[in-house]
């Protein structure tokens, strides 16, 4: 029989040890390696849906441009410059919501919806369009740059009396949200909104930590002969016109004017459904 000489069982044990370490090591390296190009993949994957879904967003917007009543249907359904949205420069950039508005106001660009969150981008279109686009969009950014520059703002401490003998105080809502409309009779979107900020009042109600004031500049007895015929759940104030132009800032009609409960201007939009959606948002939760 033949004998193996200095044979040390525990060379063998310590060098088994060995391989199956630089084994490990050899499978955690691939394996790093391996995670490290599907990163690489999904992340050029993810880049290049991206880059295809803002191509196909350009195309679509470049195709609603074309002419103005396709553009305004657009601009209706996707665009709500007095929402709380990420702003960006026509490179992709971000910039603040004031200087947004402000490039519209006075440069030839249009807002374009991206996809995903609330994010609207500069474009400034490559192609010639109707004047009406940019004539509209222009004006319509002058208002909301106006708007926007109320927000944090406290209003006149002049008392306003409803026709039940209310007194009310804009900068000082005794710790109460103040929702205020400006309005007059002879205006057709001031009247015709009413039912559905009736609805809203209704909704709101059970709070009991919001008032609902409406100011109008027509005469007490124009305002309660028109009250007399048509529901509105607002108290009513008759205000001069002048008061709302210079007090309040009131450059169109209707106007809403959201006021928190320390009595500084939370926001100011033109639309019910632009309220009915911020209150939504910001208050029914609060």
């Amino acid at each position: 029989m033949k004998v193996l000489q200095n044979f040390n069982p525990s060379q063998r044990v310590y060098s088994d040890t060995i391989s199956q370490v630089e084994s490990v090591n050899i499978l955690n390296t691939a394996m790093r390696h391996f995670l490290t190009i599907a990163s690489a993949i999904i992340l050029l994957n993810s880049a290049c849906k991206e880059s295809t879904q803002k191509v196909e967003v350009l195309e679509t917007f470049e195709h609603q441009s074309q002419d103005f009543m396709t553009w305004w249907v657009y601009y209706n359904d996707s665009i709500n410059l007095s929402s709380d949205f990420l702003a960006l420069d026509s490179l992709g950039n971000e910039m603040s919501k004031s200087d947004f508005l402000e490039v519209l106001t006075t440069s030839r660009f249009l807002p374009m919806k991206l996809p995903g969150e609330l994010k609207y981008q500069l474009y400034k279109p490559q192609e010639k369009l109707q004047e009406d686009i940019f004539n509209t969009i222009m004006w319509q950014s002058k208002d909301y740059l106006h708007h926007y520059r109320m927000e944090g703002l406290t209003l006149t401490d002049s008392p306003i009396k409803t026709l039940e003998g209310q007194e009310h105080q804009l900068s000082d809502p005794k710790g109460k949200y103040l929702i205020v409309k400006c309005w007059f009779v002879a205006c057709h979107q001031c009247i015709e909104e009413m039912p559905e900020l009736n609805e809203m009042v209704k909704k709101y109600e059970s709070r009991g930590d919001m008032t609902f004031l409406s100011l109008a500049f027509d005469d007490e007895g124009k305002l309660r002969n028109f009250l007399s015929k048509r529901e509105f759940l607002y108290e009513t104030a008759s205000v001069p016109e002048g008061f709302m132009e210079s007090e309040l800032r009131v450059t169109a009609y209707p106007t809403h004017v959201v006021i928190g409960k320390n009595g500084k201007v939370l926001k100011v939009v033109n639309g019910a459904d632009q309220l009915k959606n911020f209150l939504a948002k910001e208050i029914l939760d609060s």
